[in-house]
């Protein structure tokens, strides 16, 4: 599942100590008010219970109408009911919890192409400016604003009163496993934790009340923080505060902003290129034109080894990394190169596992790093469709691809040389990966 937008709504920023003068006082309570104004239900928005309605009607045919195989988690009739089911509580939900149920009735097909996407601007959510990520089960503070620096490396203990755990199972039914993979959650649980109308329309927080997040220290120490929540895109533009410096930084953050990335690894005959998306990049040059400069760069005889590196790209469209794929494979083919490495990680998904798949068939690639998110024979093309007054879209898979059918079945992808990364690698600013094939 994809996260979300927003609208702003204030946030204190701990408890307020005695003495706060009155003009001070006033205007916490009225920030407050405004914040509760802008989370009135449903009945009092511009949709009326009936528009949802309509909407509910429009997915419930669509969504078995469309998907390649609509039984494969459950019988059609049993999501027929769960529909009806909705329906009759519509009268009784707020907007964001009628938006939750019907990304809910989207997951249940089972997998996680099918979906409805948080972050589009008609759905309406917000994002508060929190970068959080899974190390073991430490959840940390990985980016935020400049106001909340100080968090930089704490665990998230708490949402509210509700443990990270606890929370973590309220999102669940929200976020397909894609058939039984568990990794998922892992993926798309801590970005949830982040949007103000998931918290109060799952119960993790009292609705229309500031969210206040429990944070713990390795010292010990305890700290809650507020935030403001944003549009989604101005909640990631705020988060500038990183534990990593993404300019001079390793390899696998470096230029982070660019999809498409390669370079020498010193002291070794590697070359590492790293995809952040299987698409061309606005403003940038295309993947036909980035595989040409990788391809020119092995030319030159100075390397044995590549590493590629998809542990941030959530896919786009495989016909794009055709010619990369191409291009290693005449590598190896002609010795050009001796091996080839594939770094995956909880983020590599969709066309990014096709062209693993299609690197560990034709060039014999080694994978390291950790299990994806995905299924490993469930990859599917995508199509949309609107839902008619709230214009929500709907993503649907409506094909399907099997990239290792050698693997049948199974609910993961076997890592050949498992290279997670730890906390203690991370701030320093090791990576793993890089490490294992260097010493593979």
């Amino acid at each position: 599942m994809r996260p979300s937008r927003a609208v702003p709504s204030p946030s204190t920023k701990g408890s307020r100590p005695l003495g706060v003068p009155i003009l001070a006082s006033i205007l916490i309570l009225a920030g407050i008010a405004i914040f509760l104004f802008i989370r009135k239900p449903a009945s009092a928005l511009a949709m009326d219970a009936g528009k949802w309605g309509d909407d509910l009607t429009t997915l419930a045919h669509e969504l078995p109408k469309r998907h390649v195989a609509p039984d494969t988690e459950r019988p059609v009739a049993a999501f027929e009911a769960d529909v009806e089911s909705v329906r009759t509580r519509i009268p009784s939900l707020t907007r964001d919890q009628i938006v939750l149920e019907m990304v809910r009735l989207a997951a249940t097909f089972g997998d996680s192409h099918t979906e409805i996407s948080l972050a589009q601007p008609s759905v309406g959510f917000h994002r508060f400016p929190l970068g959080l990520y899974f190390f073991g089960d430490d959840l940390r503070v990985v980016a935020t604003d400049s106001e909340h620096r100080a968090l930089l490396g704490t665990r998230l203990v708490a949402v509210g009163q509700c443990l990270v755990p606890a929370a973590l199972d309220r999102l669940r039914p929200m976020v397909s496993d894609d058939f039984g993979n568990p990794y998922e959650i892992r993926h798309s649980g801590p970005a949830l934790l982040t949007i103000p109308e998931v918290l109060g329309g799952l119960g993790i927080v009292q609705e229309g009340q500031p969210v206040r997040y429990r944070f713990e220290s390795d010292a010990g120490g305890d700290q809650e923080a507020s935030f403001n929540a944003l549009p989604f895109d101005g909640a990631v533009a705020a988060m500038t505060e990183r534990v990593l410096d993404t300019t001079s930084g390793p390899l696998f953050v470096r230029n982070r902003d660019d999809w498409q990335f390669f370079a020498s690894v010193p002291n070794s005959h590697l070359l590492y290129v790293r995809l952040n998306r299987s698409l061309d990049q606005p403003g940038h040059e295309s993947l036909a034109e980035f595989t040409k400069r990788v391809g020119d760069a092995i030319a030159t005889g100075a390397y044995s080894t590549v590493l590629v590196d998809l542990r941030q790209d959530p896919g786009g469209n495989f016909h794009k990394t055709e010619p990369l794929n191409d291009l290693l494979k005449q590598a190896v083919t002609h010795h050009s190169i001796q091996h080839i490495y594939v770094g995956l990680g909880r983020h590599t998904y969709s066309a990014a596992i096709l062209l693993a798949a299609g690197l560990k068939h034709d060039c014999g690639a080694i994978f390291a790093g950790e299990t994806p998110r995905a299924v490993p024979n469930h990859q599917a093309d995508v199509e949309d469709f609107e839902l008619p007054n709230s214009r929500i879209k709907v993503s649907c898979s409506v094909k399907l691809w099997r990239p290792f059918p050698e693997l049948g079945d199974a609910r993961t992808i076997p890592i050949d040389v498992p290279a997670p990364w730890t906390w203690e690698d991370y701030r320093a600013g090791r990576d793993p990966v890089l490490s294992a094939v260097l010493t593979h």
